[in-house]
């Protein structure tokens, strides 16, 4: 048993599996921060180099869908409005995956295997060329072996 600050915690190992407070919530909470890092960690030690049950770990978890807080101003002579991330991305691109620690979009395949920098390092950010970026990066040669 754990005291911190005003909340007690329960902490016991129960068939192999953590319980917080009785419940699965630790192993929840976990793993929803490690998947809060998931991109940044495939960005530091790449998919080649690890182990084969990290990799099996990296299949299972899928990629990584957050809310983004992208947001663009565009403006022209006649007017101005925001840009701002939309989820459904996701659902059009199966290939696209998210990142909140640089609130940016990658490739999903390309973290993986290898590809373009924007897509695998610095993650993608323009709202306002997205379309025609997005449709490049799928003819791309290096994203049909994803």
């Amino acid at each position: 048993m754990y005291r911190l600050h005003k909340f007690v915690i329960h902490i016991q190992v129960e068939k192999g599996l953590i319980l917080f407070n009785g419940k699965h919530e630790l192993r929840l909470y976990i793993e929803k921060y490690l998947f809060f890092i998931y991109v940044q960690s495939l960005i530091a030690e790449p998919f080649s180099s690890r182990s084969l049950t990290d990799k099996a770990e990296i299949k299972r978890l899928g990629r990584p869908t957050p809310n983004l807080n992208i947001i663009q101003s565009v403006s022209s002579k006649k007017r101005s409005f925001n840009r701002t991330f939309n989820r459904a991305i996701y659902n059009k691109h199966t290939w696209i995956c998210g990142c909140e620690i640089k609130n940016a979009l990658f490739c999903f395949p390309c973290l993986l295997f290898g590809g373009e920098s924007s897509w695998t390092k610095t993650g993608f950010t323009d709202l306002n060329h997205s379309g025609d970026r997005i449709k490049k990066h799928t003819l791309s040669e290096k994203h049909d072996y994803c």
